[in-house]
């Protein structure tokens, strides 16, 4: 993920760097307003691609297309959470503060 967010990085600004020194313009500006903003969704892409490849797998006879991954990849709530240990034992600690209770047991 670290290349991905690199790569997201450099598609904003190494042609704004270029632009930037070599044409100090105002298109300059222009392209500067139309890439950053644009960072976030290229975030958001690098965020979603290991969700959209493991919706993309074949289970029990599906195959979906790329574009139905994403969508199921992105409506997800994401991983069910364990219940018990450590988390646990935070959640009761919250429960407890909540309530008035100190029940810190030394985690």
């Amino acid at each position: 993920m670290a290349a991905g967010y690199s790569l997201a990085w450099a598609l904003v600004y190494i042609p704004f760097m270029i632009a930037f020194f070599l044409l100090n313009s105002h298109a300059t500006l222009l392209l500067a307003a139309c890439l950053t903003p644009l960072q976030g969704l290229f975030n958001f892409l690098v965020v979603m691609s290991p969700k959209v490849r493991s919706a993309k797998q074949p289970r029990r006879g599906e195959n979906l297309t790329w574009r139905q991954a994403f969508i199921k990849a992105y409506m997800s709530r994401g991983e069910r959470r364990k219940t018990g240990g450590l988390t646990q034992e935070i959640s009761e600690l919250i429960a407890g503060y909540q309530n008035g209770i100190n029940v810190y047991k030394g985690l």
